[in-house]
């Protein structure tokens, strides 16, 4: 039986992958500690892409970043080993807000994953066994090894109209909540 751990797409860490993060790559977050230590930090306005692959789905979201004031941003999640999914509509009732992306180690939806891998016809399990997690937002729903978060657009220095305090006061306020996951930053 092989033993294969498929759906892994992190590049390893050299000085090459160093040389690119100087150069503006951008900064990945582990999403999972992130909502697990901080519940309420991500509210979600609307999902927006999903590019799906063999073991892999990257979102692309507005959401609501929540700390000291609220920020809306444009990120994408990786979901490595991704081994169900249920993209649903967004919740049409959802004007200003939207729910917290909901965190799950444990959850009635993960008790029944199998650790075979997806399409090999039950030829090839996960070795070592996988840890499963769950990612809800609104109505969807994401099983997976890992979740990492890339914030595409801060919410801040692109906005327009607002005077140069007010977006003084936003920036300080984004770079303080940035600060504050300064620990979840993968390298």
């Amino acid at each position: 039986m092989a033993t294969s751990n498929l759906g892994d797409n992190r590049i390893p860490a050299s000085a090459a992958a160093g040389n690119e993060a100087a150069k503006g790559t951008p900064v990945r977050y582990d999403l999972g500690g992130l909502l697990k230590d901080n519940p309420l930090h991500y509210h979600i306005l609307e999902l927006r892409i999903a590019n799906m692959g063999y073991l892999r789905l990257q979102l692309q979201a507005s959401v609501l970043f929540c700390v000291e004031s609220c920020i809306r941003q444009f990120v994408a999640i990786d979901c490595f080993k991704a081994v169900d999914y249920s993209i649903r509509p967004t919740n049409p009732a959802i004007l200003e807000g939207g729910p917290c992306i909901k965190y799950y180690e444990k959850h009635e939806l993960l008790d029944t994953v199998s650790q075979t891998v997806p399409k090999t016809d039950g030829m090839e399990v996960f070795n070592p066994p996988v840890k499963f997690i769950l990612l809800n937002i609104d109505q969807s729903y994401i099983i997976a090894e890992r979740f990492e978060m890339i914030i595409l657009n801060d919410g801040v220095t692109t906005m327009m109209g607002w005077t140069p305090m007010r977006k003084q006061q936003k920036m300080e306020a984004l770079k303080r909540g940035l600060d504050s996951m300064d620990k979840y930053r993968l390298s």
